[in-house]
Formats: C-alpha cells, structure tokens, sequence
C-alpha cells in the first residue's frame, strides 16, 4: 500500500468537517485529512505543507470556495480542487467549472455521499500524479544529452527529443511520423530489427550496437545505441533507443590515453571514478600502493578499496564541488598502503562533466615528509619559548645546539658567538657529536675562513664538500658537508656531516628559522642586562639622591630655622625694616627646600591607591590654602582611583597656583593683594571632563608660549612662587598614569586638563 492521499478539508463547520475526516478515514492507510475552518487558515496550511488534493465548501465567511480557488492557484496551478457544496444550482457548477475547479459536488444525505467523495478525490489525484510523471518524463527526455527517439512495430518514429532534432537538422514535425530510415542507413535498420528481435527471444533487457546517423545536410555521425522494447499493459508497441554520439566517446578515450601516459609517471596515485563511485582508472602508483593488479582494481566501488572515514571525507567535498562552492577539494588521511600499514596523505579531488556525465578525479599524495616539517615547525615554535627564557648567552647557545640536533636533526653542530675582545667568532656550545668529529672546535676570524666570510655576509651557506672550497679552516678535517646558519650579529651556527652533499634547502629553511630565533633570545638576554645595568645605576642614583635630601633636610633647613628665629627677634627688638625682607627670603628659601624635597624623595611614585571623592577632597584642600576671598566652584561629583594625600597635593599646589598668578594685580603683589587687601578675588572651578576632569581659574591665564614650559621644574612669573609647584602636579599626574595639559579658561584663565583616569 503507497502513502496516504493527503486532503486539506475546508469548511466553517467544524462538526461536518470532523465527520468527513471519520468517514474518509475509516478505510486506514486510504486518506490522510486535515481541517481548515476557512479560507486564511486553508492558505497558511498550503504554505506550510504538502497536500494531494483540496476539498472547499463554497459559502463560508470571509473568502468563499471560488475565491479560495483562485487565490490557491496562483501557488498550486494544477493541484486537484473539489467544490463539496451544500448549496447546489447549475450556475454555480457552471461557475466552478469556469473557474477551474478539478470537480463540482453538492452535499447529501447518508454516509453513500462520501464514498462519492472519496472516488472523486481519489480519481483526481491519480489524474494529477499521471499527469505530473508524464510531464517529468517530457522534461527528463528533453534535457537529456543524448539523442533519444521512440519506434512503432513498422519502424516509423512516433517520438524524438531535442537533442536529436538538433544532430539531424531535421524540424520535428519532419522526423514524426516518417520512417526511420530517413535518419539510418539499411545497415542500421537490420541491425535495429535483430536487436528487437533478441530482445522479444531472449531475457536481455537491452541490446547495444554501434551505428550510424545521417543528417539533414548529408552528414554522418557515429552513435552507439541502446535499445529496449517499449510496452503498455504487457503489450510490445515498439522499441526506444538512446543514441550516444561515438566521436565524443573516441575523442575522450584518445585524451585518456594521452592522460594515462602522463599518470603513469607520476608517483603520487590517480583514480578515476564513474557517477557510482566504481573505478575505471587507476595509475601504476595506486595499484602498487595497494599491493594488487590494476585490473582487479578496475570495475570495483571505491569503498571496497578505501575505508569508511576517508569515503566519508571525500563525500562531504564532492558535495561541495557539486554545488560549485569550490572546484578542487582537498582531504587530509591516513591511507591503507600494501603491507597493512598507514601512511598520511593528502588526497586532491575534481570532478570532470564529460558527455552529460561525471567523472570523479583523485590525486593520492604521501604526506608523511610534510607532516614530520609540520612537526618539526611545531617543536621549533615550543623551543623559541625556551630560548626566550634563557637569561644568558651561553644558555641561549646551549638550547640553540641542543635543538638543533634533537629537532633537525643536524647532529654534529656548534655555536660561535662573536667575542668583540678577540674579534673572532668563539665557540660556546656545542653537541657531543659535534665535539667527536671536530676534535677541537676553532675560533674563526678573518675572510681566510667560511665561517667568518658566512657571518660578515649575513646569508645561510651549505656547502656541499667544505674540501673543495680553499677558505676550508683544516684541509685535514674529517668534516665534508657543511651547513652555515648567521645568528644576526651574534654569531653563527655550524652544523657538520663526514658526508658530502648532506645537507638540502629543507634543513636551509628550518635552520634559519632556529638562528633568527636565537638570534632574538641573545638580543633579550642583551637588553635584559642592559635593564639590569640601569636598574642598578638608578638605584646608586636614587641613594645617592636621598643622600643629598637628607642632607637637606637636616643639614640645610636647621640652620635656616635658627637664621628665620634669629631676624624675627631682632626685627621684634629694632624694627628694622631690612629685616622684613630678609626674612621674606628665608620664607622663601624654606617653601622652595620644601618643594625640591617633594620632588626629589616623592617625584612619579604613589602610595597606595583608593577610590577619592572629589568633592570632599576639593573643600578639605580649599580650606588648607591661603586664599582670601577666593571663590571654590566644585561642578563634579567624580570618584578617581588615587593615593588621597598626593592628590591633596596636586589639589593645593593648583589653588596656590591660581591664587598667586591669578588676581589681576600686577607683580609680586598679586597674592598679598588678594589675601590681605583685597584684590580682585579668584574664582576655581573644578568640573568633568571626557576621561577626567579640569581645573580652571578666571584670572588672567597663562600666554600660549608659556604653556609649554610651565611645567618645567623652577619656571615661575611670580617672584613669590618657587617654580616648582606645576613641575609637582605633572610628577603626580604621571604617577597616577594621567596626562595633564594647560590651556585658556572659558573666562580667560588658566585651565588644567587631567585624562587618562579610567574607572577608581
């Protein structure tokens, strides 16, 4: 029994609808039915799946049935449609039947009125399906390449396909209906009438023959044909033949031939299959690779030879070349060769489209050199890790040596790293076998040797017998071949063989890709002292440094403390006002000991860090400063990652800053004319920016071409101010790893930039 006739039933009484789905299905296996209470619901059904037929009540709300039908044939243009109707009138079948329905039925009492429906549905569907095959049939005869014609019992043609049309240069309506020796010789009619004959005798199926067709224009084509008895109801109405045109066929197999001659040098191993996968070609190598004759290779599937991984691969490409997303596939395996063992190949797959057919195309190649380069690659690119680790020269030229022989294999090698002191290439490290047949490794210097003359050049050298070269260091070595491998400007790497011509442009390329590594593990272990060398100097500084701020400190400041005690009683005894400027510049020289210290024991270095409030800060910093009627504006409520008591610092040092430049009384009397008498008070603003935040006053700024230098330690326009203060809040902007910038304020001022500040 074939599948289910599958019905969409639609109809807006849901009861009816469910009692046609019973009543059809009661014979299991017949019908398959589905309801839709109207048109939209039918619709989307159609649109989401498959069905054989529609069956459509006519009245229903919204769409009726004809509405239904027209809108289902704008998708469905032959699906079969019935009319099961409860309303019944000649003008509505005659409506129907104008619209296109498959069949007209009006609804009944008693269940006969489904059997009724049931033979309708069912004669319509087969009515479609032996339609649809016929068409497909037309289609695949049309599209085939070969020329396809059929026979009646008296030899007169009754059906040809395009292709034939074509090779004859006869119109269709010429070839129809006329005999067939229009087109075959009587050569070809006899051996036409003997091939059905056999075929009518014996249990074959078909009967091929070689021939010839004439055409139109007095031509000839050579055809091979295929001939089988055309029958209706066990019933021999003629024969049918497919006619394959031979010169393509002998072209081809002249170009196989000549494909063949070529194959059969190659060692790598070609096959080709057919559509089925069978081999019809193998060359020397895959049959020697397999172990067997060619000929009991040729006719057998591929998957009798190749395991279920490797067919399974090859699979998966061909599919890919099929659907054009590349024309040459490529799978990597393990192959079965003749002794039972494996070996990794690659295997190149194409497809070639010959004669309306398809022939698969397979390269086999041993891999297994490629693999051990792969791996020799891989255990170069591990050791570079370790040269980077060394933290010596010698260590370097050790891993260097040892690498060289357990991963390249050039047993016999040693490293030479040029010795400025001698100026000669000194050995430093090398194999055991190396030491063995060099007896003792030399030093190299001058162009009177390979090595040198190899080092000064910069380019890998293999020689292939170090005897024929007059620059040989000893005429008397046992050493033949000899590869030289520059280290940069470190050194070089030889490595030795007793053999001549030991050494190939492979062990060149993996050679160079060890020096260039060593070569960088010496420059790391150069910079790394050379790191070292001025960590240590920057430490003998540093101590040095505090040295010196020690003696500052101490030293220094206790003797200004008694000179600043000393003025202030002896201006409370004289009044003498020489006094007052004297002990202005001991107040002076005790902020500038103060700030000098802040940046010679401080400078870019933090305590530890932790998330500050700015707007707390801002008031705790404001209150600390001398700033008179100066006004604090905190537009901000940013939280920064910092160490809280150099920001304070920074914080201050602005806030002096603006005070001290930023009234606009002229001079030295700024900062006393705003604090004491004053002035024009400053007003600092404090704000976001993107990154960061500014602080800005509206004094009267700083000019362009100071805004460069007014970070520079002892830069000041103030004869009160030290110089130093903004050389500390770039030290401190830098510890915290911001940048800081001046520019103009929004009212002419100075502004301070900080960015860079990330999250606290």
């Amino acid at each position: 029994m074939g599948d289910p006739i599958r019905v969409l039933h639609v109809d807006d009484d849901p009861e009816f609808a469910d009692l046609v789905s019973t009543v059809l299905e009661r014979d299991e296996g017949q019908f398959d039915v589905e309801a839709a209470t109207g048109a939209a619901e039918a619709l989307d059904r159609l649109a989401e799946a498959d069905f054989d037929a529609v069956v459509s009540d006519y009245e229903m709300p919204g769409r009726n049935g004809l509405e239904l039908l027209e809108a289902v044939r704008e998708d469905h243009p032959a699906l079969p449609f019935i009319l099961y109707t409860g309303r019944g009138s000649e003008a509505l079948a005659s409506e129907a039947v104008s619209a296109g329905v498959t069949d007209y039925l009006q609804k009944g009492r008693g269940t006969s009125q489904f059997d009724v429906l049931a033979n309708r549905v069912r004669n319509a569907v087969e009515q479609y399906h032996s339609r649809r095959d016929l068409e497909r049939t037309e289609a695949l005869l049309e599209a085939a390449g070969d020329a396809v014609y059929a026979l009646d019992l008296d030899g007169v043609l009754t059906t040809v396909n395009e292709t034939l049309v074509e090779w004859t240069g006869y119109s269709r309506e010429d070839l129809v209906g006329s005999h067939a020796s229009l087109v075959l010789g009587e050569a070809d009619i006899d051996r036409g009438r003997e091939a059905v004959r056999e075929l009518l005798e014996t249990d074959r199926e078909v009967v091929q023959f070689e021939g010839t067709l004439h055409t139109a224009d007095g031509g000839t084509i050579p055809t091979e044909a295929r001939v089988t008895l055309l029958e209706e109801d066990g019933t021999v109405q003629g024969s049918t033949g497919v006619l394959r045109d031979i010169a393509q066929r002998k072209e081809r197999e002249r170009e196989l031939e000549r494909y063949e001659s070529i194959f059969e040098e190659l060692e790598d191993a070609v096959y080709v299959l057919d559509e089925d996968e069978t081999i019809v070609y193998v060359n020397s190598s895959y049959a020697s690779m397999k172990g067997v004759d060619r000929s009991e290779l040729v006719g057998d599937p591929i998957t009798e030879w190749a395991d279920d991984e490797t067919v399974s691969l090859a699979r998966e490409v061909r599919e890919e070349l099929r659907d054009g997303e590349r024309n040459v596939g490529v799978v990597e395996n393990v192959f079965n060769v003749t002794d039972g063992g494996t070996i990794p190949a690659e295997l190149r797959l194409i497809n070639i489209t010959r004669d309306g057919g398809v022939e698969r195309v397979g390269v086999i190649r041993d891999i297994t050199n490629r693999k051990k380069y792969e791996r020799r690659l891989e255990a170069l690119s591990e050791t570079a890790q370790e040269l980077m680790a060394a933290t010596s020269r010698e260590e370097v030229a050790r891993l260097g040596a040892e690498t060289a022989r357990d991963v390249l294999g050039l047993d016999a090698n040693g490293v030479h790293l040029y010795d400025e002191e001698e100026d000669a290439l000194v050995p430093v490290a090398a194999t055991d076998e190396g030491e063995d047949l060099v007896a003792e490794l030399p030093a190299f210097s001058g162009e009177d040797s390979i090595a040198w003359r190899v080092y000064q050049r910069g380019e890998p050298l293999a020689v292939d017998d170090v005897h024929a070269d007059p620059d040989i260091y000893n005429p008397d070595s046992p050493v033949r071949g000899e590869l030289y491998l520059p280290v940069g400007e470190y050194g070089i790497l030889i490595a030795c063989s007793p053999t001549p011509e030991s050494f190939d442009q492979r062990d060149v390329v993996l050679g160079e890709i060890l020096a260039g590594s060593i070569a960088t593990a010496l420059e790391q272990v150069e910079r790394t002292e050379q790191l070292r060398e001025r960590e240590q100097e920057l430490t003998r500084q540093n101590e040095r440094l505090e040295e010196f701020a020690g003696v500052v400190s101490h030293d220094l400041r206790n003797p200004l403390n008694v000179a600043q005690g000393r003025v202030e009683l002896a201006r409370e005894e004289t009044g003498n006002d020489h006094l007052e400027d004297a002990a202005e510049a001991l107040d002076r020289s005790q902020t500038l000991i103060d700030d000098l210290l802040a940046l010679a024991r401080e400078g870019a270095s933090t305590g530890e860090r932790e998330p500050v409030a700015l707007p707390d800060l801002l008031e705790a910093c404001w209150a600390t400063v001398e700033t008179g009627d100066g006004t604090l504006r905190v537009e901000t409520d940013l939280t920064v990652s910092a160490d809280e008591s150099r920001l304070r610092q920074l914080f201050e040092n602005l806030v002096r800053n603006a005070v001290e430049h930023g009234s606009t009384s002229p001079g030295s009397q700024a900062r006393q004319d705003t604090v004491e008498h004053g002035g024009e008070a400053v007003t600092v603003t404090v704000g976001d920016l993107e990154g960061g935040f500014y602080v800005e006053d509206d004094g009267s700024g700083i000019p362009p071409e100071e805004r460069d230098s007014v970070f520079d330690p002892g830069h000041s326009t103030s004869e009160e101010g030290t110089g130093f203060g903004l050389a500390i809040v770039r030290e401190i902007a830098n510890a915290h790893g911001w940048s800081v910038r001046v520019t103009e304020g929004a009212a002419g001022g100075a502004r301070f930039e900080f960015t860079g500040l990330g999250d606290p």
